[in-house]
């Protein structure tokens, strides 16, 4: 009934009105009462054909539209409506953490030791951060080593990440090995670490210089529980789904603008 509901409204659609609005409602009913997102989806591509591209709820289909087509199994055809959402709208953060929830499901590690050596194809396991910035910051510089290249913008009160993530099953690391570098100014770096249970660890803030290259080593020891008493859980995470390399230089140094961080070494075991 949805369904029928929502195509007859669509045939009726031109501009944003309230038709388009009712038949967004009822894809989004489809795909959460009636768990068909087939439906759903179908629904969705129907509106965008007879939206005009300049239409300012494109964005909003075309959201719901890589969601619909995840839960299909279409990972690739989800991507793809995931990021046109963000050419229509490039504010829309649902649309960036969902990119980055399926990136990281891609490219999750299974197993220890690891050890990165990124090539031009082939990066690593290495995610861009979702809240800002795009998946093009991450580049890699040939050469002997090749060079992960780590593109950035330090602006007032507003961190950045890269992440690697973690399947679930996959051994704690008991030593993260990190030889880095930075290009315009130095920056203040921390790595975080997520466990299944959603809490954060977190290691000291080091300084990552520009003018040599710096070769950092953590124990699991060295991360401390951020916002409960350790004795909660315990002094060392149990299990891990993500590691966070941390830009936390507008929040620890007055330098402000581009920079670029270099990643010669990254290894895990």
């Amino acid at each position: 009934m949805h369904t029928l509901l929502s195509l007859l409204l669509v045939t009726n659609t031109q501009a944003a009105g309230p038709e388009v609005w009712a038949a967004l409602y009822n894809g989004r009913l489809i795909a959460s009462v009636d768990r068909d997102p087939a439906a759903a989806v179908a629904v969705y591509e129907a509106l965008l054909t007879h939206l005009p591209n300049d239409d300012p709820l494109r964005g909003e289909i075309l959201y719901w539209l890589g969601r619909g087509r995840f839960e299909l199994g279409d990972t690739d055809g989800a991507v793809s409506a995931l990021q046109k959402s963000l050419e229509v709208d490039e504010r829309r953060d649902d649309a960036r953490r969902f990119l980055g929830s399926i990136e990281m499901h891609r490219r999750e590690v299974t197993s220890l030791p690891l050890r990165v050596t990124p090539t031009p194809s082939a990066p690593g396991p290495w995610v861009r951060g979702w809240t800002r910035g795009a998946a093009a910051d991450l580049t890699v510089i040939a050469g002997e080593p090749p060079l992960l290249r780590w593109q950035t913008t330090v602006r007032p009160g507003d961190d950045d990440f890269i992440a690697v993530p973690f399947a679930e099953g996959t051994p704690v690391p008991r030593q993260i090995r990190l030889a880095i570098r930075a290009v315009s100014f130095d920056a203040e770096i921390q790595l975080i670490l997520h466990d299944a249970g959603g809490r954060t660890w977190a290691s000291p803030i080091e300084t990552i210089s520009t003018e040599h290259w710096q070769t950092l080593t953590w124990e699991t020891g060295d991360f401390e529980l951020e916002g409960l008493p350790p004795v909660q859980v315990g002094p060392a995470p149990k299990d891990v789904r993500a590691l966070w390399v941390r830009d936390a230089t507008a929040l620890w140094s007055r330098a402000r603008g581009d920079n670029t961080l270099l990643i010669r070494e990254f290894s895990a075991q």
